[in-house]
């Protein structure tokens, strides 16, 4: 009987030592992991400080109308181009020679008129 309970003894610390061994390396793949972890994400933080100084720079004003007058053929209103909401309609049956009662049921373009004005100057 003493044999027995030597046996499992032996037995019960010989598991607890290997559950012990499997623990500690599982503890240390998890600390492993999280540093690689906690590495990427100072990564990423770098790189999002760079992303934003990049983004203020592409967005400076200066730049952005340096480019507009480069590559956007932009030339400034007149005050013939400037219309009230009520004038917009106004100005479509004046240049059909209609007026709202005849199209009623109709729906009319009412930026027809403005867009090729805007577009002889």
């Amino acid at each position: 009987m003493k044999k027995k309970v030597i046996l499992v003894g032996t037995l019960a610390i010989g598991m607890l030592v290997f559950g012990l061994f499997q623990v500690k390396y599982k503890v240390y793949n998890l600390k492993r992991d999280l540093a690689e972890i906690n590495r990427q994400l100072a990564a990423d933080t770098d790189a999002i400080q760079v992303l934003k100084a990049e983004w203020a720079y592409l967005n400076k004003p200066e730049r952005i109308e340096k480019l507009a007058r480069k590559y956007l053929n932009l030339h400034t209103i007149n005050v013939a181009q400037i219309y009230r909401e009520n004038q917009v309609g106004n100005l479509y049956y004046a240049s059909t020679g209609s007026s709202p009662s005849s199209n009623s049921n109709t729906v009319t373009p009412v930026l027809r008129p403005i867009l090729s004005s805007a577009r002889s100057y």
